[in-house]
This record gives structure tokens, sequence and C-alpha cells, in this order.
């Protein structure tokens, strides 16, 4: 009985230690959140004035990724046939081609015709340099996987052209799987060597010449396919 009696006056004292404790917390707690709500306002006008310098950037950081084709096998085909073209108006001149065929083993000196997305016998071919006395076949993948024997039927039919190279231009080193007996034929190339023959390529120019595709092409490369 006496235990009853006496657990009142505990228990108002437990009470009373607990209420102090929590004001006391909360009296932190404020304390902390004005405090981080100085540091944010502080942060915030500092980006404001980046942003009013033009040093703090935001968004896409390339023009392909604006439009969503950063990994689009027929745009990144389609940029280095641009690059390829001696007369292209990239700037370039003849540095990408060379610097290209050179990381092939390939002497691509000569005129050339470039040609994308070439068609034969319902095979089609994403790119193709006829040069004289050599060709440049080449098969671009991002993340598509190779149809059933889509480089044993490009081989079989780009094979009589002039001293064929047939490359397989992937993000990662890749085996071909659809090349059958053909695959001693194809040369497994890297989106990273083409973003290096390209930065060799705008080294040798005159920076004033080389159009901003190029340095938009070679970024996309680099930030998007491990360049």
């Amino acid at each position: 009985m006496d235990d009853v009696v006496g657990w009142q006056p505990r228990f108002d004292v437990a009470a009373r230690a607990w209420r102090e404790l929590m004001a006391a917390s909360e009296a932190g707690a404020a304390e902390k959140v004005d405090h981080w709500r100085d540091a944010f306002d502080a942060a915030r006008q500092a980006q404001q004035r980046l942003v009013e310098a033009g040093q703090w950037l935001g968004g896409p950081s390339t023009l392909l990724a604006a439009i969503g084709r950063q990994y689009s096998e027929l745009a990144m085909t389609a940029a280095l046939g641009w690059l390829l073209r001696p007369d292209g108006h990239h700037g370039l001149g003849r540095a990408a081609l060379d610097e290209f065929g050179e990381s092939l083993g390939v002497d691509v000196s000569g005129p050339v015709r470039i040609v994308l997305e070439e068609v034969r016998h319902d095979t089609r071919a994403d790119l193709v340099v006829y040069g004289t006395g050599w060709t440049l076949v080449v098969e671009a993948k991002t993340f598509s996987s190779e149809r059933p024997h889509q480089l044993a039927r490009i081989h079989d039919l780009w094979e009589r052209e002039a001293a064929p190279t047939f490359v397989f231009l992937t993000r990662l080193q890749t085996e071909p799987r659809s090349a059958g007996a053909s695959a001693v034929h194809w040369r497994n190339q890297l989106w990273r060597q083409v973003a290096a023959a390209v930065r060799a390529a705008v080294a040798k120019t005159d920076p004033t010449v080389v159009a901003g595709g190029v340095h938009d092409y070679l970024k996309t490369l680099e930030l998007f396919h491990d360049a």
C-alpha cells in the first residue's frame, strides 16, 4: 500500500524532469533550424550570384543530349561520317579520317566517298567509307543487340569491295556474335577510340576553324560513351 501511495509523487517528479528535458531540446532544435535556414539562404544567394555570372550551369551537357540523341546509333554514326569527310564543314580537313584510319592500321589516303545506311539485299551497313584501293565498313552499336547473322550478312555483301576492313564499333570490348565464319575479319573498335582520334585531329588543327559541333560530339563521347 505504501508503494501505491508513494507512486504519484515519484511520477510527478519524473514527468517534470521530462518536460524540462523536452523544453531544452526544443529550444536547441529551434536554434538549429534557424541556423540551417540562414545557411540555406546564404547558399541560395551564392548560387544566384554564380547563375548571374554564367558560372552555374544546368540541364543537358551537350546538344545531342538535349535532343535525346546521345545514345542513338544513327545520330552518333552520322556524326562520325560527317567528321570523316575531308571536305566537311567541321574544319578538320583529313585529320579525323587519318587518325581513324591509323587506329585501324589502314592507309586512308586519296579521295573518299562516305555512305551512311547503305542497303544491299535488305541488309544495311551503318557507315561505309570508300577510298582508292581500300574500304571501311562500319557496324555501330551503343546499347542495341546484334540481329541474327547481321555481321555475317554485311561481310558477305561487302567483301568484294576494294581491300575491305570490317569494323564492329561498340561501347565496350565485345566479340561479335552474329559474324559466324566471318568473325576473323571483324575488328572491334571502341567509341573511346573514336574519341581519341577526334581529339588528336582537333589538336592538329587551327582551333579557330574547328566547328562547334566537333567539340559537342567529342564531349558526348566523353560523357556518355566512357571516352
